[in-house]
């Protein structure tokens, strides 16, 4: 009986996973259709935008079955560099800033923030206090750094360096002065730790990952012992999508968490399959309510 029910949620969690995946590639291209007639066609990110939609939703489940996960991934994303050229872009009617891309998963990032709106970006108000864990080449710290002025601060935290280099990058091109620089990894402990370096811009982790062979030792520190050396107490906004290291980074961010009982706390929880609930309980001990939207991010409320 035991086995037989195990084969059944086995079953029912395919089911939940599928549904998930067909319903945000639903409103993927729900979304896509809007943006046509916002930028028309010739606009190079709705070239992109579209095949990458088309690839990702009947090319990656069954590449995904024959030929395992990383495999799918690297074809998919030979695919769709064709219509992602590297170079500096202006796109004024999501972004004012100037934004250096390079690489199919910049762009995919672009569209995540800018026009899929996974981080609500409605929330960033003027003089804010922001913290961007897992800034990857800066598109969200860009995005917030407009938006919160000069009388505002935000924290951009990216721990590898060919990432943390192009941070730095996309910052000076916008002569931006409103950014703090924080080239380290955070969790609930300070040291030192392996980064597992994929071959994805996107997905570096301090977790082990297929790609294990491949690392880099970076600092880890907490997210209070950042802000006590950096001088932040009040913080309005903190965003994390940091490969699966999200649990421990609130564990290591409980006087961050206390002392600013107000904070939005957005969290991509999308990494593992416990994650959400994870990472909503404990929020949820910490006495915030939170809300979970389509694509698995976990926004306090």
């Amino acid at each position: 009986m035991d086995k037989q029910n195990n084969g059944f949620d086995l079953l029912f969690l395919w089911i939940s996973k599928t549904g998930k995946f067909f319903k945000f590639r639903f409103i993927e291209f729900q979304k896509l259709i809007g943006a046509m007639e916002y930028f028309g066609f010739s606009s190079p990110i709705i070239k992109f935008w579209t095949i990458n939609l088309f690839t990702y939703t009947f090319m990656y489940p069954m590449a995904r079955i024959l030929l395992g996960k990383e495999k799918s991934y690297k074809m998919c994303d030979y695919v769709i560099k064709i219509p992602s050229p590297p170079g500096i872009f202006s796109f004024p009617k999501l972004i004012k800033s100037k934004i250096t891309l390079r690489e199919s998963a910049d762009w995919s990032i672009l569209i995540e923030i800018c026009i899929t709106d996974v981080y609500h970006k409605d929330i960033l108000k003027r003089g804010m206090n922001v913290v961007d864990i897992g800034a990857h080449i800066g598109i969200y710290t860009i995005l917030a750094a407009e938006k919160i002025g000069d009388m505002g601060k935000i924290i951009a935290v990216e721990p590898e360096p060919k990432n943390y280099q192009r941070l730095e990058e996309n910052v000076e091109i916008n002569n931006f002065k409103n950014v703090v620089f924080a080239n380290t990894a955070l969790s609930d402990y300070n040291g030192l730790e392996k980064l597992y370096v994929s071959p994805s811009s996107v997905r570096h982790s301090l977790l082990p990952q297929a790609w294990k062979n491949t690392s880099t030792q970076v600092t880890v520190k907490t997210l209070d012992t950042l802000l006590e050396e950096l001088h932040f107490k009040k913080i309005d906004i903190i965003k994390i999508d940091a490969e699966g290291a999200e649990i421990s980074i609130l564990k290591g961010a409980k006087k961050t968490l206390k002392n600013n009982p107000n904070v939005k706390i957005i969290v991509a929880s999308y990494h593992y399959p416990s994650e959400i609930k994870e990472v909503q309980g404990f929020l949820q001990k910490m006495g915030f309510k939170t809300k979970i939207s389509f694509s698995d991010i976990i926004v306090t409320i």
